[in-house]
């Protein structure tokens, strides 16, 4: 910070992470008979991690975790495989306080903060332990109609422990330049899921067809709060909650060749994401996107010298309106990529040098997933 002499041990060192990790996954596979088999295995991980220097991004913290599942496959004679599954996990995570000396200093003579409140900024971190149970299960189905067409469908309830970011988080985030602050009581996200898939290939073509449905009664994500921060560079305070989501969309894709060295593909994926608890979008949901790319192979260069493939690549992104508070909607945007990728194998490795123009029409666009689209309004 300005006017702030530098640290008096290891002034030149920023960031050390030190991450030691062991694991083990042990598993037994049985097969009941050629067509069904079961799988059972643990799975277990301890982690110790450890930081330095002057700069602040994670504290240190301990992890362990168990988990158990058991599954079982089944192929019919009907051109249909069954699978199911379920899994128990536990997890125990503690976290270290992580007391930030040079922002307290900073804020006493910058500011007129009650001690309480400086600490409720000066302490990155705080001290936390937390333990989790939960479990998940499974169930899918593969079904080829005809050679020519296949059905698949899944099912499932699934968890997800909350990050050391999620909980502990206290601070500007560099890599994101907003202060984030994370919840010590979250818990384990937990959602109920349905998915459907349908591909179809006909002669030299595949088309497939992805939709899918997700409810949270936990969701975990962060939100631009109302609130401004006192810290530099940070604007508005981004803070770590749950809410209950219901999540739909689906994805389009399509490839095929329309001449022996000409092919086409296309892929259109949409997510909405409502938040059920306060009635808003979630922040951060990607729009409608549409990529195709036509790509050529050059039939008249010989083929012991090598492959030269052309390439066009079209990138749409419809308008994203659905926006949760203090998030900027964004327009939609059209434009495209040029690449030219020679191959070439040597010694029965394959070689490629790749060379793009990226943008070509210098379209002036905007990411609404990027790291700034949540923006502070006055």
């Amino acid at each position: 910070y300005p006017d702030q002499q530098p640290p008096a041990n290891n002034k030149d060192l920023e960031l050390s992470f030190r991450l030691l990790t062991f694991s083990a996954s042990p598993r037994l596979l049985y097969k009941l008979t050629d067509a069904m088999q079961i799988e059972t295995g643990l799975d277990a991980q301890i982690q110790n991690h450890r930081c330095g220097g002057y700069s602040f991004l994670l504290p240190k913290y301990q992890r362990a975790l168990l988990g158990g599942y058991f599954t079982y496959s089944w192929q019919t004679r009907h051109k249909l495989k069954l699978e199911a599954g379920i899994r128990g996990d536990g997890a125990v995570m503690r976290i270290e306080e992580y007391y930030d000396p040079i922002l307290a200093q900073y804020l006493a003579h910058n500011t007129t903060l009650a001690p309480a409140q400086l600490d409720d900024y000066a302490i990155l971190s705080p001290r936390l332990t937390r333990r989790f149970i939960n479990y998940s299960w499974a169930m899918g189905a593969v079904w080829q109609l005809q050679q020519n067409h296949t059905i698949k469908l899944h099912l499932g309830r699934s968890f997800r422990l909350p990050s050391v970011h999620e909980l502990a988080a206290n601070g500007v985030h560099h890599g994101s330049f907003r202060h984030e602050r994370g919840d010590a009581v979250l818990d384990s996200e937990v959602g109920h899921q349905i998915d459907l898939e349908y591909q179809y290939n006909y002669k030299k073509w595949r088309f497939g067809f992805n939709p899918f449905a997700a409810y949270y009664s936990n969701y975990i994500y962060i939100n631009p709060s109302l609130k401004w921060s006192l810290l530099p560079d940070a604007g508005l305070i981004y803070q770590f909650e749950q809410a209950k989501v219901l999540s739909y969309g689906g994805e389009f894709e399509m490839h095929g060749h329309l001449l022996q060295s000409l092919s086409l593909s296309t892929n259109a994926s949409l997510v909405i994401l409502d938040n059920l608890t306060d009635g808003y979008p979630l922040p951060f949901a990607p729009p409608i996107s549409i990529r195709t790319v036509l790509s050529w192979t050059l039939p008249v260069f010989p083929l012991r010298y090598g492959k030269i493939t052309l390439e066009v690549e079209m990138y749409y992104t419809a308008a994203q309106n659905r926006v949760a508070r203090n998030e900027l909607t964004t327009p939609n945007s059209l434009r495209f990529d040029a690449v030219a990728i020679y191959r070439k194998n040597i010694a029965k490795t394959e070689c490629a040098l790749r060379v793009a123009c990226r943008n070509i029409s210098d379209m002036r666009y905007f990411n609404q997933i990027g790291r700034a689209s949540c923006r502070e309004r006055v």
